[in-house]
């Protein structure tokens, strides 16, 4: 009976999709169902709900009571403000998904805002009538879509006809098989079901795939707040993975541009023998900083390969791009620190292209000067390597007052016959965020757009060499 149920609901949507002028069989067929699911229950004489039909049988009659009278005072509130969250929480969800649902759908803007406040205000309403907890039903919901709605009327109307049904129909309507109860709502619901999203996330992003798949298959089952409550858990656990292991790349130049790109991505991109050029794919936070410290000595054990395969000595730069780096906490602000401590100590020089202003002030809070001066920090990725291709030129060449990155000066004092060129930023780390804002202001855009720290400006740079 079920089937046959469903059969007829889907018949009509096909009648109505081939001659649109029968949209009202749509509309009706679930009140056709249920007068037939009723007059079959009756004919068979099944009405006292002890036949092989399973029918509702009661329904209490009447209108709710009025229930303001057991809002003050409230026993055991510490026992009810857990479980009212919890409530609240799963309502809010059930009811922002479907309405996502319906919106992709129909194609119309959903205001999330707006849906909270009329949620908090038919809560607010239906509590003085011992009203259950107002939510966007799953069911009712695709329900009411499948039979055309489109305005918040239609939910009126449906209020108006459960108001008459509870004070004169029940019954009427105890003798509802539960089959036709079902068949609506499988055929209302699989409206909903969109394939073709789940089609395209295992095209375009396997990780979403396997969040979506999880939810419609826990939802199917175990219905939707568990469903929901799954799909969030499962969300949280990527998006931490995500972030806690991001991506780091090592770069090189693009031919003669200022681009740098993966060498990964780009087999022809020019790496500087001696000189390791990283990118930090992800914000700094505690999460994060130890698997960028692993990247990062890993990076610096194959540039020391690299290196002596081009005639050098090892690992003399290290040049980061902090482009990606748009936020960044303590210990993210304390990793580079200790990099660049680490660095002196073995005789490498850090280079820092293309930070944030509030990454810089940060830096300077935490005495970023006395490791690491601040000639060594640069707008663009091209001028950091620049500066180091023609600093270890200079050790090559014996030029005086050169030696290698270590016992570097910590005093912040620039020697007097060095002009910085336009690449550098500012004079020290308290005014380096203003030095910042001008050497960057023309570029800021093109450089943050394509992670390499320079596009386009190819300005040389005078290099102070010496301690």
């Amino acid at each position: 009976m079920g089937s046959l149920m469903i059969l007829f609901l889907v018949s009509l949507k096909f009648i109505q999709r081939k001659w649109p002028k029968t949209l009202f069989l749509k509309a009706l067929g679930p009140f056709i169902a249920c007068v037939v699911g009723i007059v079959v229950v009756v004919a068979t004489g099944n009405s006292n709900g002890k036949g092989p039909i399973k029918i509702v049988k009661n329904i209490p009659k009447g209108l709710p009571p009025v229930s303001i009278q057991q809002w003050a005072p409230i026993n055991n509130l510490g026992h009810i403000l857990p479980l009212a969250f919890i409530v609240m929480a799963v309502d809010m969800l059930e009811s922002t998904s479907i309405a996502r649902a319906l919106a992709r759908k129909n194609g119309y803007q959903l205001a999330y805002n707006q849906e909270v406040v009329a949620l908090g205000v038919a809560n607010f309403a239906g509590a003085l009538f011992s009203s259950y907890t107002t939510t966007g039903s799953f069911s009712r919901s695709a329900i009411n879509n499948s039979c055309g709605a489109k305005t918040q009327l239609s939910g009126f109307v449906t209020s108006i006809i459960v108001m008459c049904v509870l004070l004169f129909l029940t019954p009427v309507f105890r003798l509802m098989p539960y089959n036709t109860m079902g068949a609506i709502i499988i055929v209302g619901v699989s409206q909903l079901v969109e394939v073709g999203v789940g089609v395209e996330l295992f095209r375009v992003h396997l990780r979403d795939f396997v969040v979506w798949l999880t939810a419609f298959i826990v939802t199917t089952f175990a219905g939707v707040e568990i469903g929901l409550l799954s799909s969030i858990v499962l969300s949280l656990v990527v998006l931490i993975a995500e972030s806690s292991f991001p991506h780091t790349a090592i770069l090189g130049r693009i031919g003669k541009t200022n681009l740098y790109r993966s060498v990964r991505r780009y087999k022809d991109a020019h790496v500087v023998p001696g000189v390791v050029t990283m990118r930090l794919d992800a914000p700094l936070h505690f999460g994060n900083v130890i698997h960028f410290e692993q990247q990062i000595q890993e990076a610096l054990t194959d540039g020391d390969e690299d290196a002596r395969q081009g005639g050098v000595d090892g690992v003399k730069f290290l040049v980061v791009d902090l482009s990606p780096v748009v936020r960044s906490d303590s210990s993210g602000a304390h990793m580079l620190y200790d990099l660049a401590k680490d660095c002196n100590d073995k005789g490498i020089q850090l280079v820092l292209c293309n930070p944030s202003c509030k990454l810089i002030t940060m830096l300077g809070r935490i005495n970023m000067h006395e490791v690491l001066p601040h000639r060594w920090i640069f707008v663009h990725t091209h001028d950091g390597v620049q500066a180091a291709v023609k600093a270890m030129n200079a050790m090559d060449s014996g030029e005086a007052g050169y030696s290698i990155p270590t016992g570097l000066d910590t005093s912040g004092a620039r020697p007097k016959d060095v002009t910085p060129g336009p690449g550098h930023i500012g004079h020290n780390l308290s005014n380096i965020s203003e030095g910042l804002e001008m050497g960057s202001s023309s570029s800021r855009s093109s450089s943050r757009g394509s992670g390499s720290g320079s596009e386009g400006l190819g300005a040389d740079v005078s290099v102070e060499v010496g301690a």
